[in-house]
């Protein structure tokens, strides 16, 4: 049987520990709609930590890379109310413990799975046009939300009122499938 090489054997433990987190917060979130801090914070510094001593200075660039890769548009949404703050702190770690490369591939997997288990959701509750059509004008009017001039409260206006209720949906679900999603594209590519 090989051995897996230092840069292998990290990778499988940050790849195991993120897909593990991920799962302890879709138990949580399903059950309690929300991912907690006890469970966020202490993976973040524990990536920050790990990859500054597995690579000294450039492990410490690359977890703030992926911290700011997965993190960033999630925090960005959480801003404009798209998501809760659970959420992108769960995002950051996941940045921290993956890296700049594989952040780029978890973020889009994860993104990937909120969109699919968003249209399923709308679907199931009967909802899928109108979600369809707050998307579109959701993604027209992003950038001036986050970027426009004035108060961050004024320019949410412009988003699309939510109708009776919001449709919530524990997002930590599709994080856990766009982690697992993303650590077996990775692995495949690395395979070949």
């Amino acid at each position: 049987m090989p051995s897996l090489g230092n840069e292998a054997a990290f990778a499988v433990v940050a790849w195991f520990v993120v897909i593990t987190a991920s799962l302890v917060a879709v138990t949580v979130d399903v059950r309690f709609r929300r991912i907690p801090n006890l469970l966020t914070l202490p993976l973040w510094v524990a990536g920050i930590i790990v990859g500054l001593f597995h690579n000294g200075l450039a492990g410490l660039g690359e977890s703030l890379g992926g911290m700011a890769i997965a993190g960033l548009p999630f925090f960005l949404l959480f801003l404009i109310q798209g998501t809760g703050a659970g959420d992108a702190k769960l995002m950051f770690a996941i940045g921290a413990w993956l890296g700049i490369k594989s952040a780029f591939v978890a973020v889009c997997a994860v993104g990937v799975a909120g969109g699919v288990l968003s249209l399923v959701y709308a679907l199931g509750h009967g909802r899928l046009l109108i979600t369809l059509l707050n998307t579109a004008w959701m993604t027209v009017t992003l950038p001036l939300v986050v970027l426009g001039p004035g108060r961050l409260q004024d320019r949410r206006k412009l988003l699309p009122p939510s109708g009776d209720e919001p449709l919530k949906t524990p997002y930590s679900v599709a994080m856990l499938a766009g982690t697992c999603a993303a650590a077996t594209w990775v692995w495949i590519c690395a395979a070949t």
